[in-house]
């Protein structure tokens, strides 16, 4: 393409790549929030309820 250089389609390039990134952890995020206390087990979500 004419006239856009490499420098603007890298940096519109990262701020893609990074937003993606981002909803991907906001999404996952959501998933283990639904689960229950027992099923967190192993995702970072457990807490030990001695």
């Amino acid at each position: 393409m004419e006239g856009i250089s490499d420098r603007h389609v890298s940096r519109v390039l990262r701020l893609v790549l990074r937003h993606e990134t981002m909803m991907r952890s906001i999404l996952d995020l959501c998933g283990v929030a639904v689960l229950p206390w027992a099923g967190r087990a192993g995702q970072g979500g457990a807490i030990d309820a001695r």
